[in-house]
């Protein structure tokens, strides 16, 4: 009887894949700030958080108000009064994925960061 089986005894080992990237290393800014506490956030991880040019860029405030809650729109109207356009960007980043807390954060730290610039230029 020949054996005509091509199995030597030996088990081939197995071909290494590509490995997925970890979601520490695929996550951007935003994806962290979403995932990541507010508490341990800091000024310099919202300064950092930048959206550039994308589809709710063009939406006013009305439009943006239209997708979230009338709690969330007290707290942003409260936090930013007479700032439509404060109020509009807070928006924006919740329709972006922020919870309310962490936009309001964020449009303080631009607010903040923007007030500096201005009084630095003005001297």
């Amino acid at each position: 009887m020949t054996d005509d089986c091509p199995f030597d005894g030996v088990i081939p080992a197995a071909r290494s894949k590509p490995r997925p990237a970890t979601p520490l290393q695929s996550e951007t800014t935003l994806d962290r700030i979403i995932c990541t506490p507010c508490e341990s956030l800091s000024f310099g991880d919202f300064a950092k958080l930048k959206s550039g040019r994308d589809s709710f860029s063009k939406l006013k405030l009305p439009q943006l108000q239209d997708g979230v809650s009338v709690m969330d729109q007290r707290s942003i109207a409260e936090t930013f009064p007479q700032n439509e356009s404060a109020q509009a960007s807070c928006l924006r980043w919740i329709a972006r994925g922020l919870d309310c807390k962490k936009a309001i954060r964020k449009v303080q730290t631009d607010l903040e960061i923007s007030e500096k610039a201005t009084s630095r230029w003005k001297k």
